[in-house]
């Protein structure tokens, strides 16, 4: 019997009852005729469903090493699509455009499986804190910081200033059942820490001495000698010399630190200390010149948030007076003449200021310093030679220009030479200012 029906535009459509039975269902037909199928009937008609029975796929579920590749790709990520022919192949599982990379949980994953899968919650090793993973709608993933009792939501800053450090460490504490964010000081870093500087090479780059081939026309100034580092681009100038002289000592300082409290310096400066703390500082050098030296001085400068400041210098100066001077109060009192009788005016050519000068040529400087440092600050090292009067034993049609520069010592493998260094160890914590009080 053919039964007609109808749709909402009343358009006609007709059903073969020949089959009708419990277990079938109604199936359209692309010519609008209806009939009515069992599930089975469906599954063997359908294209798709009979490609398994095809020899190719029965062939590579029974022998996956069958299927083309195999050989190339890791078993473990393998997957099987279907080709134009009706057979099976292994699919690359490679993430390799923009759009499916929103899948890779890293730069290193090629794996196309949902990012949800990739990703779990992790806490850290004294759990303090947790890293959870939500899933939002839709399809998305949320990472969310957490603690014992939940998500951190704003927790509350520190409300005091007793801690003079400009950090805090971040603790949890237990009240009643709840754990509460709580703050305390950074505890004192126990780890010693080390910064040795060597002076690497030698000479000054610039006499002390503006050099003229007429010993009336040559002048004296004194020069202060840095020792910078070699990547300095600007060289340090001394200002305080009559010419502005270029005055550095060439060439570079080999540095081994700790890095938690050492770092490079910002100018020629050879180190820079960038932790509040007490150290101590000590430095050894030998000078060497060509016994033209009235004085010389070797010192540190640490530079600080007001400009350079000098510590404490090591200094050699000749003593006595070589001459009478006109007040006649500056008996001589040592004969540089001996053994013939002491003539002023042989000694000083005429009455002119000559001075004698060092007897060394090879001068040995060391000091040790313990230096309360509240901020970050930088430390060099300047020799200071003095020659601004001549020495009478001098034949000046015989000197040289480069008799006036001086050398810096530097370690060469030599057990008779020694090393210009400077050295910083860390020995205790830094004194909040309001523990210094004055005694009156």
């Amino acid at each position: 019997m053919i039964f007609p029906f109808y749709n909402n535009d009343e358009k006609a459509y007709t059903i073969n009852d020949a089959n009708y039975d419990c277990g079938r269902i109604i199936v359209a037909d692309c010519d609008n005729w209806h009939k009515y199928a069992t599930l089975c009937e469906l599954v063997a008609e359908c294209p798709e469903m009979k490609q398994l029975t095809k020899p190719c796929i029965v062939d590579a579920l029974n022998n996956l090493n069958t299927i083309p590749n195999t050989q190339s790709l890791d078993p473990s990520k393998w997957f099987l699509k279907v080709t134009p022919d009706w057979c099976l192949a292994v699919a690359d599982p490679c993430v390799c455009n923009n759009w499916d990379r929103y899948v890779a949980a890293s730069d290193q994953d090629n794996n196309p499986w949902p990012l949800d899968k990739k990703v779990k919650w992790s806490c850290s090793a004294d759990w303090l804190y947790c890293i959870d993973i939500e899933e939002a709608w839709p399809q998305l993933l949320v990472w969310r910081p957490s603690g014992p009792n939940g998500p951190y939501i704003n927790p509350d800053l520190p409300s005091d200033d007793s801690c003079s450090e400009e950090w805090w460490d971040v603790r949890l504490k237990k009240s009643w059942s709840e754990w509460k964010v709580t703050y305390v000081c950074p505890e004192a870093d126990t780890k010693p820490q080390y910064c040795k500087c060597v002076y690497s090479w030698w000479l000054s780059a610039t006499p002390w001495i503006l050099w003229s081939s007429d010993p009336r026309q040559r002048k004296w100034r004194t020069v202060r000698y840095f020792l910078p580092i070699a990547s300095c681009s600007n060289k340090p100038v001394d200002d305080w010399s009559i010419d502005w002289a270029t005055s550095y000592v060439n060439w570079d300082w080999r540095i081994n630190w700790t890095t938690e409290c050492f770092a490079k310096p910002q100018s020629y400066w050879v180190v820079r200390i960038t932790q509040p703390w007490q150290y101590l500082i000590s430095f050894s050098t030998y000078i060497t010149f060509h016994q033209t030296l009235h004085s010389i001085r070797c010192w540190l400068y640490i530079d600080e948030w007001n400009g350079p400041k000098e510590i404490n210098d090591i200094k050699y100066q000749v003593w006595e007076y070589p001459h009478q001077d006109w007040t006649g109060f500056n008996p001589v009192i040592f004969n540089r003449l001996f053994p013939a009788q002491y003539d002023d005016d042989v000694f000083t050519r005429n009455k002119t200021r000559y001075w004698w000068t060092l007897e060394n040529t090879w001068l040995p400087f060391s000091r040790s310093y313990v230096l309360h440092i509240p901020r970050a600050c930088e430390l060099f090292m300047a020799v200071k030679p003095d020659m601004r009067d001549q020495d009478p034993r001098v034949e000046e049609n015989n000197d040289y220009e480069w008799r006036y520069n001086i050398q810096v010592e530097w370690y060469n493998s030599d057990a008779y030479w020694a090393a210009t260094s400077i050295e910083i160890s860390r020995v205790w914590e830094t004194i909040n200012a309001s523990r210094l009080i004055p005694i009156n």
